[in-house]
């Protein structure tokens, strides 16, 4: 049974779990953002993005990343 208490938070507390969940593994997010189209919206916010831990991001993957990637 899946477990709907966290699309039952408000967008704000949603991003912050996404932004721990982006500083720890891409693949988490990655998976997160595949299952549920609520928190895949939420997920695209720049905040997220800006939580990526660079040491944990895979290198091979990084270096094909478009330079927007990059700018604030």
């Amino acid at each position: 049974m899946v477990d709907w208490r966290l699309l039952s938070l408000p967008d704000e507390l949603q991003e912050k779990v996404l932004q721990l969940v982006a500083a720890g593994s891409i693949s988490d997010l990655a998976a997160v953002k595949l299952t549920w189209k609520q928190l895949k919206e939420v997920s695209e916010r720049t905040s997220v993005y800006a939580a990526f831990n660079l040491v944990n991001f895979p290198f091979p993957l990084l270096a094909r990343m478009p330079a927007m990637f990059y700018v604030e």
